[in-house]
């Protein structure tokens, strides 16, 4: 067993030498470009392939963020980079009920896997996510953390980020949002294309 541990920490110390540079500038989404007439008029929003209005995490409400967390990542604020009791509890289901029937990925997970790697599921990938949330999380709080994914996250039909979202499917502000709404929008990320509402397949479903 101390021979697996001391090879298992080897391979790991390994595979996240070769993690892609951590970088605060890669973890800053980019902001639309907004273009004025000489009266200080909107003229139109430039989105450069991706439509995203970032939001503070100041000004997301509480029952939304419950929404969030509720579906995404329920210990957010109590487990550091992994949740290794999530992580115990997806090994168990993905060997009794099969391969992939549970997932494991905490938020911190999630962010470092749409800023610097790939959707590979190797197990260096795997490592190297699990390198970078933990560095992650020595840099920035549980609450900038939880801001970077609500504005990351991907909606459908070019939507990134959640007051996005919140504006493009029911043309309303994140504090306008009731709690079915609210709800809607934390579990759309799960499967975006099969859950839009716009996609004529997907309606009274």
């Amino acid at each position: 067993g101390l021979v697996f541990l001391v090879l298992g920490s080897m391979l790991f110390a390994y595979y996240a030498s070769r993690a892609p540079a951590f970088s605060d500038e890669k973890l800053r989404d980019p902001v639309p470009a907004q273009i004025y007439d000489r009266n200080d008029e909107l003229v139109t929003t430039v989105y450069q392939g991706q439509k995203r209005e970032l939001i503070d995490i100041e000004d997301v409400p509480d029952h939304v963020i419950d929404a969030v967390l509720a579906v995404e990542d329920n210990r957010f604020y109590e487990h550091g980079a992994i949740d290794f009791w999530r992580l115990g509890s997806a090994a168990l289901s993905n060997v009794f009920d099969g391969f992939g029937s549970e997932g494991a990925s905490t938020i911190t997970q999630q962010v470092v896997k749409r800023t610097f790697l790939t959707d590979d599921k190797s197990l260096e990938r795997k490592a190297q996510e699990a390198y970078l949330a933990y560095r992650l999380e020595q840099e920035y709080s549980k609450d900038e953390i939880l801001e970077m994914y609500l504005n990351k996250i991907y909606y459908s039909d070019g939507i990134y980020g959640i007051r996005t979202a919140s504006l493009y499917y029911f043309d309303k502000e994140l504090d306008e949002l009731n709690l079915a709404e609210s709800s809607y929008l934390a579990g759309l990320p799960q499967l975006p294309n099969r859950y839009n509402l716009y996609v004529e397949d997907n309606r009274g479903t």
